[in-house]
């Protein structure tokens, strides 16, 4: 055995690779810094390169089948048969215990806090939990644990609670102790299923149902962590995260594409977030899936399955998946087969690439674990636990059960239901981490209506927070501020676009309220009708091009125009008055008006008296028309006060900034009752 340098202790493995172990307090930060993390956890030579895979397969009656096996880590202070403290940034091999280390000895401990949330994540997912589950050593042999009957290593330094290490023993690598605690005969749950949405469509705008299965939930040990220096032919163990609590769900192959397969583990993510069991930040580890893949034609039996190992985003995921699939369909298409091996997906190219052949349940030699009893649970009322036991040390199911929170799917119901919200919208609400109470708090406040705060909520303050990579928590516009800008806008007091300049005024976080913000900025609505349709005449005649193109079709236009109203006013004229009077005045040139009085309001509803009985004396005579005579009525001519109107279904809100407008008509002024003037010659 040889020291490479200072605060490191080298050994030379079987397969011409080295392990080496630091000591945390012997110069280990400069070490460990310079460590370059390339490539994986292989004993055999990367593939360089990849057959590119074409997109459109030639094999159209195979069908992709996926399942996946998703390695949670229980959010717990503690390991789960250790003392040992959970830390992602503490130095290497700081948090290590004798038996995380697995000194001979040394005796686990269950953590009870991981088997509550074992069972409350199983109750969650509709699993049957099993009062009695049991303990297994599951064994390995892979080309990073070398036999430890025939090799030394030293040990790293271990946590400080347990005292200083002995100077020589058995060593560490990422599983000393040559197997791992695991469930596999009688896991804790069983039988479960877990329901989620997947967004389809050209913008994913609709959510179709799907479910899949859950086969168990069993308790286990994670491994320790093997830092690979491809460019110096060594790997570097960490032993912090040997021996932290997981849950591994294992899911049945019901699901047929990536997307399919990335949904389901973002609504597991969710699921395990708000129950508080696991924190599911992929980044750090904390949910680690595998997809086992295969190809098959529908009604045979299922292909052979690939594995596709430790992929920690949910967008990788669905990439590794569909390569997969193409990969699979391609091999057989040309003759082909597919082996059942481990892969590993290489994120930058796009490819999953040869790891090494898969295992089967021989090659794990399960054999009960002998230091552990079996583990029961207890129901209050079924089952309860017999007397003298210690409360401490007892779960209870029907406690866990009732501290269950609200879940994603019945707080998307709920906003569906309560606030007369889009699914999709729901969805995306639940997804971001305080985004809905952010929403009810603004709904609960405003008196606009959900539908309109929901929009200011997902594309302006959700559009700001991603832009500046910012959390919910970290907004400078309390709900209660975005519910007093938004009563701003629906009492008529500013105008939309003055609205969003408001926004970006609060966003800098100057304390100041909404109202604050429009007085001192003078973004208040204009309310002079003579102004507003004063500006709306400068635009009219000084456009005629566009306002050809308005009268042959083209609405889009009427937008340019009102731009260029609300650019003179500043954006603090109401766009729907602005584009009201535009459309009116597109028939001539507005020259002068004010909204009309009472005796022309009671002419117009006079008009429209007279234009329904004459229809219903047609219908009386007639009978049932059809539909474009019905329409011939509604565009006949009235004998109104004003000259040609020509619909009587304008509804009042539009008609009132039209009516008492003056019009240029053939050379004379004609005053509008209705404001659709035929133009002239």
């Amino acid at each position: 055995m040889a020291a490479s340098s200072a605060g490191m202790r080298t050994v030379v493995c079987n397969f011409n690779r080295q392990i080496t172990i630091y000591h945390p307090r012997i110069n280990t930060q400069n070490a460990y810094n310079n460590v370059c993390i390339r490539g994986l956890c292989t004993s055999t030579p990367r593939y360089q390169s990849q057959p590119q895979i074409k997109k459109k397969s030639a094999v159209r009656e195979l069908v992709g089948v996926v399942g996946l096996e998703i390695h949670a880590q229980i959010h717990s202070s503690t390991k789960l048969f250790s003392g040992s403290q959970v830390g992602f940034f503490a130095p290497p091999n700081s948090q290590v215990s004798f038996f995380d280390a697995s000194l001979p000895g040394t005796l686990p401990a269950l953590n009870r806090r991981c088997v509550e949330a074992a069972v409350m994540t199983g109750l969650a997912l509709d699993c049957t939990i099993n009062r009695k589950s049991l303990f297994d050593r599951k064994h390995y042999f892979y080309a990073d644990l070398p036999p430890i009957s025939t090799q030394r290593r030293e040990l790293p330094s271990l946590s400080s609670d347990v005292g200083e290490p002995p100077t020589d023993g058995i060593g560490a690598d990422p599983k000393a102790a040559g197997y791992q605690i695991t469930q596999q005969r009688v896991p804790i749950a069983v039988g479960g299923t877990l329901r989620y949405g997947h967004l389809i469509g050209r913008k994913q705008g609709q959510v179709v149902a799907k479910s899949v299965r859950i086969k168990q939930i069993q308790l286990e040990q994670d491994s320790g962590k093997s830092l690979h220096d491809d460019s110096r032919s060594q790997t570097l163990i960490d032993l912090n995260r040997a021996g932290v609590a997981l849950m591994e769900l294992v899911m049945e192959p019901d699901m047929s594409c990536g997307e399919e397969a990335a949904a389901a583990v973002r609504e597991l993510q969710l699921i395990l977030q708000a129950l508080g069991t696991c924190q599911g930040n992929m980044a750090e580890g904390q949910l680690r899936v595998d997809a086992n893949v295969s190809v098959h034609r529908p009604g045979d039996p299922l292909g052979v399955r690939t594995e596709v190992k430790n992929i920690n985003s949910a967008r990788f995921l669905a990439r590794a998946i569909d390569y997969e699939i193409e990969r699979q369909m391609e091999l057989l298409a040309t003759g082909g087969t597919v082996q059942n091996e481990t892969r590993a997906f290489d994120y930058k190219s796009g490819q999953t690439i040869p790891m090494r052949d898969k295992e089967g349940l021989q090659d794990y030699r399960f054999m009960p674990e002998p230091n552990l009893p079996p583990l029961i649970v207890y129901d209050s009322e079924t089952a309860p636990p017999p007397a003298g036991e210690d409360p401490g040390q007892v779960v209870l199911i029907d406690a866990v059960r009732k501290s269950i929170p609200e879940l994603p799917s019945a707080r998307r119901a709920r906003l569906v239901n309560t606030f007369g919200i889009l699914p999709e919208h729901s969805y995306t609400l639940v997804s971001e981490d305080g985004l809905t109470d952010y929403f009810e708090g603004v709904a609960r406040e405003t008196r606009a209506p959900p539908k309109k705060a929901i929009g200011w909520v997902m594309k302006d303050v959700l559009g700001l927070l991603k832009q500046q990579g910012l959390s919910v928590s970290q907004s400078p516009i309390s709900p209660r501020a975005l519910a007093e800008l938004l009563d701003l806008l629906e009492a008529g007091r500013v105008s939309s676009s003055a609205a969003k300049m408001v926004l970006q005024e609060l966003w800098k976080g100057t304390g100041r309220s909404p109202a604050q913000v429009v007085e001192d900025l003078d973004l208040g609505l204009v309310d002079d009708s003579t102004e507003i349709q004063r500006i709306c005449l400068s635009v009219i005649n000084s456009h005629p091009e566009e306002v050809r193109a308005s009268r042959s079709g083209n609405r889009k236009v009427v937008n340019k125009l009102v731009g260029l109203v609300q650019k003179q006013t500043k954006g603090r004229a109401d766009p729907v008055r602005i584009r009201a009077i535009l459309e009116e005045g597109q028939q001539g040139s507005v020259v002068a008006g004010e909204p009309c009085g009472t005796g022309l309001e009671q002419e117009l509803e006079r008009e429209r008296e007279r234009e329904q009985e004459l229809e219903q004396e047609q219908e009386r005579e007639q009978g049932a028309g059809s539909r474009e005579q019905e329409q011939e009525l509604e565009q006949g001519a009235g004998t109104g006060a004003g000259a040609g109107s020509r619909s009587r279904s304008r509804s009042r809100e539009q008609a009132h900034w039209c009516r008492g407008c003056a019009f240029v008509f053939g050379g004379e002024l004609v005053i509008s009752a209705f404001g659709e003037v035929p133009l002239g010659p």
